[in-house]
Parts: structure tokens; sequence; C-alpha cells
């Protein structure tokens, strides 16, 4: 090869060789460049994640709501110790999904293979109850038990399925077993793991199983026991749960202890402010106590979260306008309930509002409405005499309500009723005597005083009468005595018998006996001889 030839190649090996390592070094350089720009990336990313999470505006319930149902992984039967069984992951994977139909063919299947396994009658029932077929879910989970004694968790589903079906004394027994068995919350624990995302603990679980105690205990009155269940289910829960503060709140609801359900109902629409029931009832208790703008601000919200389910909430909004005194917006929020869904006690509502405005025959019509809705309406609204404090204007409303629909629906008679209702209050001595007759001198003696009441609004409520008496020798009085309370009956004929000292000398006296309340009196005079 020629010199110059050669010299040309190894020029140009040497000029390869020099390109070569230059695109090795940029190659290196590009490498390290987009690692570094990578690296920038990631550490922006978790810079905008903090910064989001940093103005999260989740309440703690939705928080807890995502966390649950948003986990990103589905557990394996490894996982949860199930290796032998998975032939029952097209079960649980269909329960996931929702298609309840394919669950239940899945499981009609692997009967036929493994007739035997327990955990297939328990998934049928959770596909079942699902569906709200509750009395097909009954019969798998009861099979379930019939198979296995010490399945806690199926004993609890069996609970929520027969108080579904209103057989709370059975679905006790039920959750009873649930809890007395001390693997329940981790077999629910391992099921829940399967069928659902996210993230189960045992103390959820067995929270789980004490708030279900708890509701089965106040929905057969136990409201002790209730009361017990839920404040143990609240401090083993992991988390703070608004059903739970709901149920409590429920609870000391029916206990009549307001300002406590008050307490809870207001931590259960902080966790979760769609409870449209919980602000419904938080404005019944304001309307009990007389706490009248907020009791209508919170039935405007119940009504505004559901407008059909809560439109009765508008009727209780009319009865606090109309004791606040806006009766022209008390029609109004009463009409506008009664066109968009009436019911019974709307009518009976608005009827006693006819009736104060003095229409007695819409008084009556709508009296007459609301028992044809529902034919003891007397004896509902009889209930709501025991829920307001009686220091509250609200029962003096209710009771006078009450009684005036007595006198509508039982005479039939608007006139009569109007009549029987609006008369003037009195009290009056029917009767005053003393004995013995004749009287001598030196005998004590009785003075017999007979008196009754009648005051329209009270219906047949104790009457606090004031009774006292003087005694008087010509115009002159000698002797007056002090005031004695006599608890009256309304309408009836009261009696009081007055006993009196001996008169020494043979004289006539006269007696004067008073009755009295409030500014209602009468007194009646006799004279006593003394022989």
């Amino acid at each position: 090869m020629p010199v110059c030839s050669y010299l040309k190649l190894q020029k140009s090996e040497k000029n390869m060789a020099n390109r070569c390592k230059l695109n090795n070094i940029m190659r290196r350089a590009m490498i390290k460049f987009k690692q570094t720009i990578n690296i920038l990336i990631l550490l922006a990313l978790i810079f905008i994640c903090g910064c989001v999470s940093s103005n999260d505006q989740r309440t703690a319930q939705q928080k807890i709501k995502d966390d649950i149902h948003s986990y990103p992984g589905k557990k394996t039967m490894k996982e949860t110790g199930r290796t032998d069984k998975q032939y029952l992951l097209p079960i649980y994977s269909a329960l996931q999904n929702k298609q309840y139909n394919s669950a239940i063919n899945q499981a009609e299947k692997l009967r036929t293979i493994h007739p035997g396994d327990e955990d297939i009658f328990y998934l049928q029932g959770i596909a079942y109850f699902e569906k709200t077929e509750f009395s097909k879910a009954l019969h798998y989970f009861e099979k379930t038990t019939s198979m296995n004694s010490n399945r806690g968790d199926a004993f609890f589903y069996k609970a929520m399925v027969l108080t579904k079906l209103n057989k709370p004394k059975i679905a006790l027994d039920a959750i009873n077993t649930a809890i007395n068995n001390k693997n329940a919350a981790l077999q629910l624990v391992k099921q829940e793991q399967l069928r659902f995302k996210g993230t189960w603990t045992v103390g959820g679980r067995r929270a789980a199983l004490f708030f279900m105690r708890a509701v089965i205990n106040k929905s057969l009155g136990h409201l002790n026991n209730a009361l017990s269940d839920i404040n143990t289910a609240i401090s083993l829960s992991p988390y703070q749960s608004s059903s739970h503060f709901e149920t409590r709140g429920d609870i000391n609801f029916l206990k009549t202890e307001y300002s406590l359900a008050y307490t809870d109902f207001k931590k259960a629409v902080e966790l979760d402010p769609e409870k449209g029931k919980v602000w419904l009832v938080m404005g019944a208790i304001d309307l009990y106590r007389g706490s009248y703008d907020r009791a209508i601000t919170n039935f405007n919200k119940a009504v505004k979260i559901n407008p059909e389910r809560y439109n009765g909430a508008l009727a209780n909004s009319a009865i606090a306008l109309w004791i606040k005194g806006e009766k022209n917006s008390a029609l109004e929020a009463l009409g506008g309930a009664i066109k968009k869904k009436p019911n019974a006690h709307m009518y009976y509502h608005l009827a006693y509002f006819h009736h104060l405005m003095g229409n007695r025959a819409q008084a009556l019509a709508n009296f007459q409405k609301a028992e044809q809705l529902k034919s003891n309406i007397l004896k509902l609204r009889s209930q709501f005499l025991k829920r307001p404090p009686k220091a509250s204007p609200t029962y003096t409303f209710y009771q006078q309500e009450y009684k005036t629909a007595q006198l509508y629906l039982k005479e039939g008679n608007p006139v009569a009723a109007g009549n029987d209702i609006n008369r003037s209050p009195s009290l009056k001595i029917t009767d005053l005597n003393y004995e013995p007759i004749p009287l001598p001198v030196n005998t004590a003696f009785g003075v017999i005083c007979r008196f009754k009441p009648d005051i329209p609004k009270m219906g047949n409520n104790i009457i606090p009468v004031t009774f006292y008496f003087k005694v008087y020798r010509g115009s002159k009085v000698v002797f007056t005595s002090k005031h004695y309370t006599v608890n009256a009956r309304n309408n009836k004929v009261a009696k009081w018998v007055q006993h009196m000292n001996p008169f020494s000398k043979k004289r006539a006296y006269i007696f004067k006996a008073f009755v009295k309340y409030k500014n209602i009196s009468d007194n009646k005079s006799i004279t006593l001889t003394i022989k």
C-alpha cells in the first residue's frame, strides 16, 4: 500500500476514533442531562403534590371515605391467608365490581364442586344482601353459621339482615354471638379486604359490631344499653364517624336529653354536612326549646339537601313562624309544604291555624282531612305533647292545638268547638257550708268549700287554685287565714275542708271564702251561728 494512502487511512482512522470519542463524551453528557431533568421533574411533582395536599379542602369524613374506597391495590388471597381458596377469586372480583348476579352464578357453580365450603354460602349471602334481597341473604348466612358456628362475620351480617327484616329481638341474639366471638372482627377484616378496595382494621370492625348492637338496642327501646354500645363503638373506632355521632344523638333525643343530643348532632354535621335528617332533628330540638329562628334555619338546611324527603320540615317551620307571630309567613310555608307533598300532620296544623283565625268551617274540614289520612291522628299528636319542655311556648301550642282538635273531631261542630275553646274562663264557688249543724260552743268544726275552675285552654289539666278565708264580726275582720294552694282538676268540682278551732261564746260570725287563679277569682259568705 502506498505510504500516502496508508497515511490517509491512518489519519482517517484517527479522525474516526476522535469522532467516536467525542460521540461517547456527548452521549454520557446527554444521559446525565436526562437524569438531571428527570430528578427535577420528580422534585417538582413532589412539591406540587405537597401544595395540593396542604390546600386539601375535603372534610374529615370525606377523607375517610376516600381512603377506604380509593386504595390502589386489590388484596390477594395470599395476603389474607387464603391461598388454598384461589377458586373464590371470581366471586370476590364480581362483588368488588358490584356484579352481584354474576357473583351468585359463580357461587352456584362452585357449590357443585365444593359443596362443603361455607365461604361460598357466605359470599352468596353477601351478594343477596347487596341486592337488598334480605330473606334470601338470611338463608345463606344461616347456612354458613350452621356449618361453622365460629363464623362471627356471618352472625354480624345475619344481625344486619334481621334488622332490615324488622326482627330486632332475633337480631340482638345474632349480634351478641358476633360480639362474644373474639375472632369476629378479624374475620370481617379478611373478608372486606378481598371484596372492597381500601384499608380495614380490626379496631374499626370491632367498632362496627358495637355500633350494630347500639342500633338494634335503640330499635328495641333499650336506650341505656344502646348508649353504652355506641359509646364503646366511638371509643374503639380508629376514625371519627358521622353515623356514630348521629346515632348517639338519636339515643339522647329519645331520652329527651336534648343538650347532649344537640352536641352529638352538631358533631355529625361537621363530619358530614349532607346529613339532612340530622339538620331536621336539630331543628326540632330548637323548636321544642323555643329557639325559633335557629329552628327555621336548620329546617331549611334539611329541605335544601333533599326537598322531597324533608318536605315535612316546612310544616315545622310554619309552627315556629306562627308562634313568633309571623302568621302570613306561617301560612305560606305550610301551604307550600302541602302543595309539594301533603300529609295528615300538615292538615292538622292548617286546621288549627284556621281555627285561631276564626275560620271554623275550614278548621273542621282540615281536621277531618287529617283524620282521613291518619285515622289515629289524635293519638299520634298526643305523643308530641311529651317532647317539648312544659315551660316552652311550643308545649302550650301543641297542647291547645290538641285540645282544639279533640273538640272538632269529637263534636263535629265548628261553632260549638269555637264557642267552647273561646269562652271566658271562670272560677266559681259552687257551695259553702259547715258542720256540725247546729254548732255548739267550744266545739271544733269544719267549713266545706266546693268550687269549679273552668279554663278552656287548660283542658283537663290540674289548676293550682289559691284558697283563703276571713272571719267577720259585724263588719269588722277578726281573723284572716294564710293562703293555701289547692290542686284542682279543670272542669271538675273540687272540695276544700277548712278545719276550725272552737268558738267559746254564743255568737254569730260571718265566714267569707276566697278562691283565685291568676286574675280570675270568686268569693262566697255564710253565717256561722254558735249556739
